[in-house]
């Protein structure tokens, strides 16, 4: 369950971040410079090698600071992705270094070393944590990395970033949509793309296409199934977006049993199925849901849903909520 604070008294808001920091399994101490209407959430989820965290604070000023090591604790060597979101004034330092990031780009961290994150005012990021096992690579290329700010405005920083970030809002939620089940496919290529990314800026750049490439198929699919809405999708499209051609798209997904039109047909039903169950307040209408999820013509997506889940929708949403899906 994530952690929610809000409408308390400052200095009560206050220990009770101190208390919530304190209980990380490598402790986190914070020091407060002011603090006035506080707010902030907490969120983390588990998949396989990775572990994806949420950390948003407003009205606060001040610094957390880890000063446990994997030298004196029993925590494995990690390697942290920090990503700041927009309206986040945050600072991180390490090994001697401040890095200044602005939303959409990354900074790194390890737990070899001390550390601290500083912020004014509000401060939001997520965070994307690694074993050194997983990534593979010795200590020596990523230490001189942490701490630095890498611009995710273009290359495969951006790719890196956009790919961290989508997989966090599926991961964790986002507005009004839940967590999504079913993701144990996503640390692989988040893991691939983050070897990739150090090689890249370590001057190996043949090292690191061989984790772009590993990670496409999934990446392809991530992008379509963030743009389900959109009627028009299509292979030319998602193409144009990873900077290779229509064809080698379907090369792609073939690999991975994927035929794109399929996929998306049966993906755009199980979104329409799920928003049909929650949809009895306010109760949105079938056409409205049908569109959402980029089905232009009602009539056939009542018969593509029929002939999925065996009853229309309306069907569905006045009787099928205890209808496995």
């Amino acid at each position: 369950m994530p952690f929610v604070l809000g409408g308390l008294p400052d200095a009560e808001s206050v220990e009770l971040l101190r208390a919530a920091f304190r209980d990380y399994p490598m402790p986190l101490e914070l020091r407060p410079r002011w603090a006035r209407q506080v707010k902030a959430r907490f969120d983390g989820r588990d998949l396989g090698g990775l572990r994806i965290e949420e950390f948003r604070i407003e009205g606060a000023s001040g610094d957390v600071e880890r000063r446990v090591t994997t030298r004196d604790s029993a925590v494995p060597a990690q390697l942290t992705v920090h990503v700041p979101q927009p309206f986040s004034a945050q600072q991180l330092h390490q090994d001697g270094r401040s890095a200044h990031p602005r939303a959409g780009d990354l900074v790194l961290s390890t737990t070899q070393l001390p550390f601290t994150t500083s912020q004014t005012g509000s401060g939001r990021q997520f965070t994307f944590t690694f074993g050194y096992d997983e990534l593979g690579l010795p200590s020596q290329l990523l230490l001189p990395l942490v701490a630095h700010t890498i611009s995710g405005r273009d290359g495969l920083a951006r790719v890196v970033a956009a790919f961290l970030c989508a997989t966090a809002a599926a991961a964790l939620g986002t507005g009004s949509k839940p967590p999504q089940a079913g993701l144990e496919s996503l640390p692989e290529p988040a893991l691939h793309l983050v070897r990739g990314l150090i090689l890249s800026l370590h001057g190996d750049e043949l090292g690191a296409r061989e984790p772009l490439a590993a990670s496409l198929a999934e990446r392809l699919l991530q992008y379509a199934d963030a743009h389900l809405g959109d009627s028009d999708l299509s292979a030319e499209e998602l193409a144009a977006m990873h900077g290779i051609s229509t064809r080698y798209v379907y090369v792609v997904l073939s690999r991975r049993g994927v035929t794109l039109g399929d996929w998306l047909r049966e993906r755009r039903l199980e979104r329409a199925a799920s928003m049909l169950r929650e949809a009895r307040s306010p109760r949105l209408t079938v056409a409205a849901i049908a569109a959402s999820v980029g089905f232009g013509d009602q009539a056939h997506f009542t018969r593509s849903f029929k002939a999925r889940f065996g009853m229309t929708p309306t069907q569905w949403r006045d009787d099928g909520a205890d209808v496995p899906m």
